[in-house]
């Protein structure tokens, strides 16, 4: 037979997908989750900073136009200014405007360049928060996708370990200008958040090992304490098959295994008993086997050897012998079908009364020859459903005890009661010691006077085969079988 797994296998396997499955689905929803939101949180931070800006510049501007033709004393002497470095003064304004503010109330960061490469914010790079190899991408022109200026357009971009979303920008410029046109990059980092779902992994991971660890120790121990009464069963089951009668006596850690130990209990006192009961049996066989056997063998060699001269006395007792014997081998073999069939009784129409009438016909020579009258009293025309063979076996095992031992009478009488009938042998014979009542129907049971044998035992077989149950009263008349729940229908 395959080996199958342990109850530790069976305990620890499933736990560990459990408590390894369940947690890293989460942490891998949870990082998605998180990332996720932090791209769109970014994503977000540059539509607003980009908002701002656009409104600083438009403001910067406006502020241009409406004093146009009046002298800035902030800035150089206007008349060595051209209107299209004005704008450009203008728009740089807007810029450090908007990288004050932008500093103060956001996490964005600007940078902005010309086409020349020319940096203007910030002024001293090493100032800038952006690691220097993305500005030297910046630099190098190395992001080419430049969105429109009324556009968000970020891209991810890696320096290092660490990601940034960017969005880059081409500021507008008066048609005809041949200043070089302004970058503005603005850059959003997600470290914040890779740092925050690194160290919540951590935190998940060894989590789980430490589950992993404390759940093994306990599957194991869980295992060993289901595993620990199952293997005493085990020991138990093995003893019984070699006929080892013993009984269990730990106690057991669970309702459902002490119900295990004491139906084991159970079956080892049955099997004990049925053994002790077979090993009766056999004898009991073997002593009515032999005595008729015996007698046949007796008579026999005696004429044979010419010891008998009356050859007709010994050919009756042969005979005699030879009926008993085999009355004997067919109860055996009746008892040992019913005992041991496992097909359902048979479905026949019986009319009741004819078919008793028959069945005490049969032993119609042994009533008159113990000179026992046998009373039939059966409803005319009642008809039942059921085997006829074991209703007949039955009847007649039932009155042939009871004619053994009547003293002048054996009454069979029947009533029908709703859908089911019921069925009683009284005899006015002396009764039943109280010592006999209790093993009654067991096999070869010793009677009055030692006699014994398998008549009522086949009554009880067949009685539980038809789903009925027989019961004995003792009365001042004598002794009644009474077979009740006789399906009629």
């Amino acid at each position: 037979m395959k080996r199958q797994p342990s109850i530790l296998r069976k305990i620890l396997v499933p736990y560990l997908l459990l408590i390894i499955g369940i947690p890293l689905v989460v942490l891998i929803l949870a990082n998605l989750s998180l990332r996720a939101y932090a791209f769109n949180a970014a994503k977000s931070q540059i539509s607003g900073t980009f908002d701002a800006v656009r409104v600083l510049i438009r403001d910067q501007l406006n502020a241009l136009d409406a004093n146009a033709g009046t002298p800035n004393t902030q800035e150089e002497d206007s008349t060595l200014l051209t209107p299209e470095q004005r704008r450009m003064n203008a728009t740089l304004r807007g810029l450090s405007n908007a990288l004050r503010v932008i500093r103060q109330t956001s996490q964005v960061e600007l940078v902005v360049l010309q086409d020349n490469g020319r940096w203007i914010l910030p002024k001293a790079l090493e100032d800038s928060p952006v690691p220097a190899l993305l500005l030297d991408r910046i630099s190098n022109d190395q992001i080419q996708k430049i969105g429109k200026y009324d556009t968000v357009a970020p891209i991810l971009e890696r320096s290092g370990n660490m990601r940034y979303l960017v969005s880059a920008y081409r500021l507008p410029q008066q048609e005809g200008s041949t200043n070089p046109s302004i970058k503005l990059y603005m850059i959003a980092s997600l470290n914040a958040m890779d740092q925050f779902i690194l160290r919540l992994n951590r935190i998940f991971l060894i989590s789980i090992m430490a589950a992993v660890v404390i759940g093994t120790i306990a599957s194991y121990y869980v295992s060993k304490s289901l595993a620990r009464p199952i293997q005493t069963a085990s020991r138990h089951a093995h003893a019984i098959r070699k006929g080892n009668y013993v009984r269990i006596d730990e106690n057991a850690s669970a309702q459902e295994i002490t119900d295990l130990y004491e139906s084991l209990n159970t079956m080892s006192a049955a099997l004990e008993s049925s053994e002790t009961e077979q090993s009766a049996y056999f004898q009991n066989l073997s002593h009515d086997l032999r005595t008729p056997l015996m007698s046949i063998q007796g008579y026999a060699e005696g004429i044979r050897t010419g010891v008998l001269s009356d050859y007709l006395g010994a050919a009756k007792i042969i005979s005699e012998e030879s009926i008993r014997l085999k009355q004997l081998v067919d109860q055996l073999l009746t008892l040992s079908r019913l005992e041991t069939s496992f097909h359902p009784p048979k479905r026949e129409s019986i009319e009741l009364k004819l078919f008793l009438d028959s069945a005490l016909g049969r032993l119609h020579q042994s009533a008159q020859d113990k000179k026992v009258n046998m009373i039939l009293n059966c409803p005319d025309h009642l008809t039942v459903i059921s085997d006829e063979g074991l209703l007949e076996a039955i009847v007649t095992n039932l009155c042939a005890n009871g004619i053994r031992y009547a003293r002048q009478m054996v009454m069979v009488d029947v009533a029908q009661v709703a859908d089911q009938f019921r069925i009683s042998v009284q005899d006015d014979g002396p009764g039943i010691a109280p010592e006999v009542a209790e093993h009654l129907f067991e096999r070869f049971n010793k009677g009055k006077d030692g006699q014994q044998g398998l008549g009522l035992a086949i009554v009880k077989a067949a009685v539980d085969k038809l789903g009925g149950s027989i019961h004995v009263k003792q009365t001042r008349f004598g002794t009644i079988f009474e077979i009740t729940n006789l399906s009629s229908i």
